[in-house]
């Protein structure tokens, strides 16, 4: 694999849709820039144009009525390579229990380095992604906010995310189709 990590025709990686591992995509079109794609992953859509995959965030929570919700930055740019970096994020308006909730996520992403990863499906060369996610939440206007935290990602060619390791876990994926 070289150090470039681009989109590649009929597959969309993402490190955010790669966290569940049933997916459903099509894209066509792609070429330098610019690519026409939509992925349907667990009730979300991802779409690619020329600064990237950008997701539109749906959240089905019973308990909870959106009354705003946006994604912000980009989910993955067009192209992957050691020392690209990115941002990505969440704004979220909402009533849960008859309380007011906002929350703003960010979440910063670096890939850090081309190396093998060894997963139970098997070993992989991968790019290693680092993400430091930041998420400040208020609840009746009294600030919830949460300290940052850190994970780091594995994603391989024509695949996506292989494996994720989280601040309460490690995600690993187990098969491929």
């Amino acid at each position: 694999m070289s150090e470039d990590f681009p989109r590649a025709e009929g597959h969309v990686p993402s490190p955010e849709a790669a966290l569940l591992f049933t997916r459903q995509s099509h894209c066509s079109g792609v070429q330098p820039q610019r690519c026409r794609c939509g992925v349907t992953f667990a009730g979300g859509l991802f779409k690619c144009g020329p600064s990237g995959v950008i997701s539109s965030p749906s959240i089905s929570n019973p308990a909870m009525k959106v009354t705003s919700i946006k994604q912000t930055g980009v989910t993955q740019p067009p192209t992957l390579r050691v020392g690209t970096t990115w941002n990505s994020g969440l704004l979220l308006d909402a009533t849960s229990q008859g309380q007011k909730v906002h929350n703003e996520t960010s979440i910063a992403m670096k890939v850090v380095a081309a190396e093998r990863v060894t997963t139970r499906l098997g070993t992989f060369q991968a790019l290693k992604v680092t993400a430091s996610t930041t998420i400040r939440m208020s609840v009746n206007g009294q600030a919830m906010n949460q300290p940052a935290s850190q994970s780091t990602s594995w994603l391989v060619k024509d695949m996506g995310m292989v494996k994720s390791v989280l601040p309460n876990g490690t995600i690993e994926l187990v098969s491929f189709k």
